[in-house]
């Protein structure tokens, strides 16, 4: 078992908490490094090194047992329905899983991504969300669900969707060719 120390800062002379004694899997090739310790002030890593080189800290934890990792990343949610609801805004199912950023609009679908965030921002919720344009969504914004070849126009249309999403924070196209109208292109 590798014993590491992690420190969550507000600033770099001043450590707010202290993880040790967890087994740390970081993704690095060795799975972490015994002894070693990563500040980071705000959302920044700031420091990586020795433990011996860190100033104390306000509170210590004990991870005896346990594993101490970065968040994981789902890249394939459907966490709409809680993200966009005030009450469940915290995505707490996927917290407690360790879970730390979401991605929505999955499967083609989605929203507009500037109203989509601007409702999220609004919310805050519990985990990083990123966005994806759905290209069933933009389909049907242009065509509905007609099954048959987009017109010219209708694919210059969905091409500016597309690229507006993009510039205003979506970070992919995604696809549901088994779903309608994504099945019919």
């Amino acid at each position: 078992m590798l014993t590491a120390l992690l420190c969550l800062a507000v600033n770099a002379s001043a450590i707010d908490f202290r993880i040790i004694n967890g087994h740390v899997i970081d993704g690095s090739e060795e799975g972490g490094a015994p002894n070693r310790i990563v500040d980071i002030v705000g959302d920044r890593i700031v420091y990586v090194g020795p433990a011996r080189l860190m100033p104390e800290a306000a509170q210590v934890i004990d991870a005896r047992g346990s594993i101490v990792s970065p968040g994981f990343i789902d890249p394939h949610t459907h966490a709409e329905d809680d993200l966009f609801n005030e009450e469940r805004s915290a995505n707490l199912p996927y917290l407690f899983q360790g879970v730390a950023t979401v991605f929505i609009g999955n499967d083609g679908g989605g929203g507009e991504v500037a109203e989509s965030r601007e409702r999220l921002e609004a919310l805050a919720p519990g985990t990083n969300v990123g966005l994806f344009s759905g290209h069933g969504s933009v389909r049907r914004r242009v065509m509905g669900f007609d099954d048959r070849d987009p017109s010219t126009e209708e694919l210059e249309l969905m091409k500016a969707l597309v690229r507006r999403d993009m510039e205003e924070g979506a970070l992919g196209l995604s696809t549901g060719l088994f779903y309608a109208p994504g099945s019919y292109a």
